[in-house]
């Protein structure tokens, strides 16, 4: 019984231990920062590479949303827990995204100076992911 409570532990407690992030100024990170209280609908942007990207008119209309008029002005853009500038117009959303980098990846080191690899590349994917949201 004891191995079990012991694997229930480090299943279930262990995510909630591992997903913070001290930062320099004493606070903790956690990365979910910028997801609204109330929940609400996203839609998740993937970007392999540097470059501009373009959220067409016809992927805001499947989720309800427009990309003209007083509605367009409540859309927002979060990469990593910040917003992301994002230039609207009758084509779609338009923004500058850039493939994933090892910041995040800094916190499974001890050392992360002398033991990362490589700080400009991820060492999991290159994927990056963003996500937008009508406030």
């Amino acid at each position: 019984m004891k191995a079990f409570y012991t694997a229930l532990c480090f299943f279930f407690l262990l995510p909630f231990l591992a997903a913070q992030m001290p930062q320099p100024d004493g606070s903790v990170r956690y990365g979910h920062e910028w997801i609204g209280e109330e929940g609400g609908t996203y839609l998740r942007v993937a970007v392999a590479e540097d470059g501009a990207y373009r959220v067409d008119p016809s992927q805001l209309a499947a989720l309800g949303w427009s990309a003209t008029g007083p509605e367009a002005d409540r859309l927002q853009l979060w990469h990593q827990g910040e917003r992301v500038p994002i230039y609207v117009n009758e084509q779609g959303v338009h923004f500058f995204g850039e493939q994933n980098r090892g910041e995040f990846d800094r916190y499974l080191f001890e050392d992360p100076d002398a033991q990362q690899p490589n700080p400009r590349y991820s060492i999991f994917t290159d994927t990056a992911v963003y996500y937008l949201r009508s406030e």
